[in-house]
């Protein structure tokens, strides 16, 4: 059974998603490299600036703007931290790449692994997914990884750190 979009035009639903999450993606990581965490002006002048390239749907990016900023936001008030140091934005290889990588102040290198939809639980192709950026990490950056932090944006209290097959270590 399909769960009826509003409006009832999945089609139109799954693209704004997809916006939503390209969108994501894309302020985070421009805000990361630009260090410190962000006020909400500057969150919202970056999701402008992103949502610009979309602007042919622009009647339908009004929602999508705000809950892009609200996605963005939720990812700096949980999981950015003032002591961790970006190593990297993804792109150890081609594909697949994680979304940023951290050093902590413990030399310590955590991967994030930022989800924007709906969280529904950890799929097989998620544990998988994030297994494949452990052992990639690890083959790339030495023993020094600790792991992948997975981060739900919509539903930050379900994060964890993940150590290795099975391997899971609650953050909050």
């Amino acid at each position: 059974m399909l769960i009826s979009a509003p409006g009832g035009r999945l089609r139109d639903y799954q693209e704004l998603e997809h916006i939503r999450g390209m969108t994501t993606h894309q302020v985070i990581t421009t805000l990361c490299r630009e260090g410190g965490r962000p006020d909400l002006s500057r969150i919202t002048l970056g999701v402008d600036e992103s949502l610009r390239e979309h602007a042919a749907g622009a009647g339908k990016l009004t929602a999508t703007r705000a809950a892009v900023a609200s996605l963005v936001a939720c990812y700096f008030h949980w999981f950015w931290r003032p002591d961790w140091r970006l190593v990297t934005i993804g792109r150890l290889r081609d594909e697949p790449h994680p979304d940023l990588i951290w050093r902590r102040r413990d030399e310590c290198v955590v991967i994030d692994e930022i989800k924007t939809s709906p969280w529904t639980g950890l799929s097989r192709q998620l544990q998988e997914q994030l297994e494949g950026y452990v052992a990639l990490g690890r083959d790339r950056l030495g023993e020094e990884v600790g792991g992948v932090r997975l981060c739900p944006l919509r539903a930050p209290r379900r994060a964890a750190l993940f150590t290795g097959p099975n391997k899971w270590e609650e953050i909050w």
